[in-house]
């Protein structure tokens, strides 16, 4: 196969010089178009490594306590500002829960407060927050605690016992 010059590249119309302009076009147009900040004005942070901070409290009677008040503490350690835009419990018996402030200094710490209902519930439980940053990133805060329910004794006489076998 001949080499092929500028010359005979030009002869072929319709095939090389279309294929040649893309190229080019490729290879320039992006260095024309980065401006090396972010579309809007603010800055957004660009995801990061996702934040998941999981705390397990003793073990709670629910007679005794019907509705558990935590407050987690959420540090911003990224170096950077950061603005959070959603405050998602995982269920509704976590509705009461709420962050102190929506944005945070590099280094700046604020709370995330757990005000939970209890009642209706028993066994090994998980109540989980998500909090979203403007940039995707989302950053998860866990309380996990068995909850028991006190023994309940009733009185001998409430409870019909036969003698003999039952019928049916």
């Amino acid at each position: 196969m001949p080499l092929q010059t500028w010359s005979t590249i030009r002869r072929v119309r319709g095939k090389w010089p279309a294929r040649l302009l893309i190229c080019l076009a490729a290879l320039v147009l992006p260095l024309g178009c980065t401006s090396g900040k972010p579309a809007d004005s603010e800055s957004v942070r660009p995801a990061a490594e996702p934040v998941a901070r999981t705390v397990q409290i003793p073990p709670l009677f629910v007679d005794d306590t019907p509705e558990l008040q935590y407050d987690f503490p959420v540090w911003n350690e990224t170096g950077q500002p950061v603005r959070f835009t959603q405050v998602r419990p995982s269920c509704a018996c976590a509705g009461g829960t709420k962050l102190a402030a929506m944005e945070l200094a590099p280094g700046e710490e604020t709370t995330l407060h757990f005000d939970i209902d209890l009642r209706q519930r028993k066994g090994p439980q998980q109540f989980v927050c998500h909090l979203v940053e403007a940039g995707g990133s989302t950053w998860t805060y866990t309380l996990e605690t068995t909850l028991y329910e006190r023994a309940r004794f009733v009185e001998i006489g409430s409870i019909p016992f036969r003698h003999g076998r039952s019928e049916g």
